[in-house]
């Protein structure tokens, strides 16, 4: 962000933020929250920039740290403890080390109601269930969320996730298009089979070509 916008991001305006999203964006953005102008300038503008390789993101700030515990830095600044890896600017994986604290989890959820609230989307209700964990002593915990299909497209060289997804849903929607045809296919022969074997077992005669007297079955073009 300093080398791009030339702001801090753990310390910039909202009203910065939000003019810059602006910028990067549309005017829809120009009310929007500090963690999505900050996503958003990070996702368009900064992440199609980053060198080749792999490259690793860290030290978030405190309003993007989602389930992941926050720490003061060497400035003061509250950052989260959360990564993120990327491969040829491909995000790879997402890495926390877990908030273990109830109360800090309580205080996050209604902050998140409230924003909710102000930016008039639905509220959600807060996971009683994790609340309950975290009270009764979860131990302390990392992980890291890995694409697996995003590392195969990278190993492959592929330029989209379809070419690595067996059941992508390109190839899920020719394959349930063929599956209708075959079907449309089949029940339509089933008709006509019927209808044939109905002709024939209904007597028709030639009485409908005014031939009273011969009971043999007439032959028509279906």
């Amino acid at each position: 962000f300093a080398k791009y916008f030339n702001i801090d991001p753990h310390q910039a305006e909202l009203r910065s933020l939000q003019k810059l999203a602006v910028e990067a964006g549309s005017s829809a953005w120009s009310d929007d929250s500090r963690a999505t102008c900050l996503d958003l300038l990070f996702s368009v503008v900064i992440e199609p920039q980053l060198s080749d390789g792999l490259v690793l993101v860290y030290d978030y700030p405190a309003c993007q740290a989602a389930l992941a515990k926050c720490y003061r830095d060497a400035q003061g600044r509250r950052v989260s403890r959360r990564f993120e890896a990327f491969l040829n600017r491909v995000e790879l994986a997402n890495g926390y080390f877990e908030l273990t604290d109830g109360q800090e989890q309580a205080t996050r959820f209604a902050e998140d109601q409230q924003a909710r609230k102000i930016a008039g989307k639905t509220e959600m209700v807060a996971d009683q269930r994790l609340l309950a964990a975290l009270e009764s002593g979860l131990p302390e915990c990392s992980g890291v969320a890995l694409g697996v299909d995003r590392l195969l497209m990278q190993i492959e060289g592929a330029t989209s996730l379809d070419q690595v997804m067996p059941f992508s849903w390109d190839r899920c929607e020719i394959l349930f298009s063929l599956f209708v045809l075959v079907v449309l296919i089949l029940v339509t022969l089933k008709i006509m089979i019927h209808r044939l074997r109905w002709l024939c077992a209904s007597g028709i005669t030639n009485n409908c070509c005014g031939n009273t007297g011969d009971n043999r079955v007439s032959r028509h073009r279906f």
